[in-house]
């Protein structure tokens, strides 16, 4: 087997687990593996039934002509986003490399297999995506067979430009904090400001489709189609090899697509060994001086060294800070634009928006909460904690308490800065406070919940644990889907009668947390 196709099936072997559930002789394992397996395939059947519930809503209103280009916008913009996280800790993986620079192997075999098992996971998604999509709309419209090569093709290297972007940036977030001290601290810092700035950024291209009104509807598809061009500008040339079988347009982005991946694999290649040498090295004074000394009560310390094994790691900041971080941003955005022009955004819709901003906060908020992987982020030191004489309740309650501590500045401007924006009455700023404040309690214990019941602590990357397991998926879709729920609930009852879901609710939430909170604190840490 050639350097390459080595380094590949090593990085693509231990992509989620899959050398341990094939060689694992532990009943145990197999079963959770099993399990997670399960987890997986509901999401996956999930993603299809809403993928081809908007192809189909798409078509039936007369919009199928932007239906191929729709979705192949919103997958590279998904990759593009979720990748930022990544790419360059994969590339730039620091595990194993002491290994691997005492070997012969050439630094472009290592770059470019890790480029490529990232592509090939991407191009799963982004072929579940499109394939749905795509029978969907041949059902629909019955376009000709040229339109399912081309479609196929072209949707084979959909992720190779977003990616690439990616990783050019990640790595240049890495190249940067390499050179400084405090490099989890710079690199945490700068990954925010670019998630949040691409975030922005897709927001504010995306009101660019006020420019249609219902008096517009003939012009619907080009006033949509040109809003995707200017968003990601790819679009062109797929939305002339998707729609008008332009061969030559289908050859440019795939030319485009190969260009962009040359040049970033040839520059990555070029600087590895030497970002990864600034990586691994560290400098240290040796005047260290024993200050005072004190002692803390064991949930006080524990919650401290959460703080501390957190704020160390730049992707378990940067993936579970996003949330509150955006949640500040629309109540800012808010208290600046004012409700008149949020109820104008979302017209022809009857929302009672005060009643239904909590809700929404709140599904922004438990994007990823942090306590939904903080146990298997104790990895192969968990031994630690389960030999020192810490009860579970304890162990469990500083996570609990740390992920409110550090929710709990966002959530007092958001809410500060939605009461004033909002001018509510009395009883509207306690549905404000407490509807989020319920939500936020119940989501942090259940993550906890997850976590215990879908625990692995013998990872290799932080990022299989923070972005690729199943409790980072199953904690943060739960809480946005709650939040969808119960605003969803609300916005079905007459607004006089509102006040009585939203005791319902609170109440539930609130004994529900208190349940979960009791169950997992039965727990035996030995057992994990």
């Amino acid at each position: 087997m050639s350097e390459l196709g080595t380094m590949l099936k090593l990085e693509l072997g231990s992509y989620l687990g899959i050398n341990k559930f094939l060689h694992t002789h532990d009943i145990k394992e197999k079963k959770r593996y099993g399990l997670m397996i399960s987890v997986y395939a509901l999401l996956i059947v999930i993603l299809c039934a809403y993928v081809g519930g908007l192809v189909y809503g798409l078509c039936f209103l007369g919009l199928a002509d932007i239906v191929p280009i729709y979705l192949a916008v919103v997958c590279s913009l998904l990759l593009l986003f979720f990748n930022i996280f990544t790419a360059g800790n994969r590339i730039f993986g620091q595990r194993g490399y002491d290994i691997l620079s005492a070997m012969p192997i050439r630094s472009n075999s290592v770059v470019l297999s890790r480029f490529i098992a990232m592509y090939l996971a991407d191009l799963a998604f982004t072929l579940l995506v499109m394939l749905t999509g795509i029978i969907t709309y041949g059902v629909m419209i019955k376009p000709s067979f040229e339109f399912y090569l081309i479609a196929i093709l072209g949707s084979i290297f959909i992720p190779a430009i977003p990616l690439a972007i990616a990783t050019a940036l990640g790595s240049v977030v890495l190249a940067i904090s390499s050179r400084v001290k405090n490099k989890s601290l710079i690199q945490t810092v700068l990954m925010i400001v670019l998630v949040v700035g691409v975030m922005i950024l897709s927001f504010s291209l995306g009101n660019m489709a006020e420019e249609f009104t219902t008096e517009q509807f003939t012009q619907l598809v080009n006033t949509i189609g040109g809003v995707l061009e200017k968003i990601y500008y790819p679009s062109v040339w797929l939305k002339g090899a998707f729609i008008d079988f332009d061969i030559i347009k289908l050859l440019i982005f795939l030319g485009a697509s190969i260009g962009v991946i040359a040049i970033t694999m040839l520059i990555l290649s070029a600087c590895f060994h030497r970002v990864m040498r600034r990586l691994l090295s560290f400098s240290a004074k040796h005047n260290y001086k024993i200050g005072q000394m004190g002692s803390n009560s064991m949930l006080k310390a524990l919650v401290i060294r959460e703080g501390k094994r957190y704020f160390a790691s730049s992707i378990y900041v940067v993936n579970t800070i996003v949330g509150p971080i955006l949640a500040t941003i629309l109540s800012i955005v808010v208290l600046i634009s004012g409700l008149e022009s949020l109820q104008t955004a979302i017209e022809p819709l009857v929302i009672d928006v005060v009643s239904l901003l909590p809700f929404v906060t709140s599904a922004i908020f438990c994007m990823m909460p942090p306590s939904s992987v903080s146990i298997s982020m104790e990895g192969k030191q968990f031994w630690i904690v389960k030999s020192l004489p810490v009860p579970t309740k304890t162990l469990l309650d500083s996570k609990i308490l740390f992920n409110l501590l550090l929710a709990s500045p966002f959530y007092l401007i958001s809410t500060i800065l939605l009461g004033i924006a909002t001018n509510p009455t009395p009883l509207e700023i306690v549905w404000i406070a407490l509807i989020p404040l319920c939500i936020i309690i119940f989501t942090v214990v259940l993550g906890v919940t997850i976590n215990l019941k879908f625990h692995s602590f013998d990872w290799e990357r932080e990022d299989l644990v923070v972005k690729q397991s199943v409790p980072a998926f199953l904690g943060g879709f739960s809480g946005m889907l709650l939040s969808v729920i119960l605003g969803a609930i609300v916005y079905l009852v007459p607004v006089n009668f509102a006040y009585i879901p939203k005791i319902a609710m609170c109440v539930i939430l609130l004994t529900g947390a208190i349940l979960l909170y009791i169950s997992n604190n039965k727990k035996q840490l030995n057992n994990l």
